[in-house]
């Protein structure tokens, strides 16, 4: 199982260089489970949306990329309760995270998965909490 971040996702549809040459997360994304916090849709779907506002993404590779998203196994945690808000900020606080960043470190760590992101601040917490890290 693999918390992925959707920064790795969004790269990872796009082909960009820095994920796509990685054999070991492009495996993970295909035959692996892939959990996410419930947020991660909605950064999925601006992302794309900021691709193609700005043209660097046509409705035919939109298309192509909404296939590519089929092939990956994901599963959507559902929201955080009320009285998780407090230990999460406190969590983000803690390893200066923004608390959507924070939400999948503490995931990856919940779950003793690995954690998929190109975030250098996220990558950083992980390492101090000993979660391993993708691409490698």
């Amino acid at each position: 199982m693999i918390v992925l971040d959707a920064s790795v996702m969004v790269a990872w549809l796009l082909g960009e260089p820095s994920v796509a040459s990685d054999t070991e997360l492009d495996s993970g994304l295909r035959d692996d489970s892939i959990i996410v916090p419930s947020h991660w849709p909605i950064e999925i779907s601006n992302a794309l949306r900021t691709h193609l506002k700005a043209n660097r993404l046509s409705a035919s590779d939109f298309i192509q990329i909404m296939t590519r998203i089929d092939m990956v196994t994901i599963q959507v945690e559902p929201s955080i309760h009320l009285d998780e808000i407090g230990p999460l900020a406190q969590f983000a606080l803690t390893h200066e995270l923004t608390t959507y960043d924070a939400a999948y470190v503490q995931l990856a760590a919940q779950h003793n998965v690995k954690l998929a992101t190109l975030d250098r601040a996220m990558r950083t917490a992980a390492a101090k909490l000993n979660i391993p890290l993708l691409p490698a």
